[in-house]
């Protein structure tokens, strides 16, 4: 019943929140337009993203990206990993595109606390890597 009352409290809030991520997202995009790293463009009237994933190019280390940003203060995280390689879903089967793409996707903090200034620090730490 507490989880529910919480719950209920942070839907009422979910426009507010939208909105912040969408805007977020969008500062986002406007600075890797013109870099070497790859994003999904949306449209961000209809979608409100939940995470923001860069597509890190391969001859950089993600390894090391990760380690220096969180030095930094900036965690990172790794989603979109492939089903057919999770033990649940695991067979064997080897779709080697899906698996080398899926090594080069980092997620970046996108979220309701984050400031105009914090997503240009996330930015500049990125570009100085790439």
């Amino acid at each position: 019943n507490i989880m529910a009352a919480i719950g209920i409290q942070q839907l009422k809030k979910f426009p507010k929140f939208a909105k912040k991520r969408q805007n977020l997202a969008k500062q986002y995009d406007s600075f890797f337009l013109n870099t070497s790293l790859k994003f999904i463009k949306h449209d961000y009237e209809q979608v409100v993203p939940h995470i923001y994933t860069l597509q890190i190019p391969e001859h950089l280390n993600l390894d090391y990206i990760r380690e220096v940003l969180l030095k930094k203060g900036i965690q990172t995280g790794l989603h979109y990993q492939p089903n057919h390689i999770l033990s649940l879903y695991s067979n064997g089967l080897e779709i080697k595109v899906t698996e080398k793409l899926s090594k080069s996707l980092l997620s970046i903090p996108l979220h309701p606390d984050l400031n105009k200034k914090d997503i240009q620090y996330v930015c500049k730490c990125l570009n100085a890597l790439t």
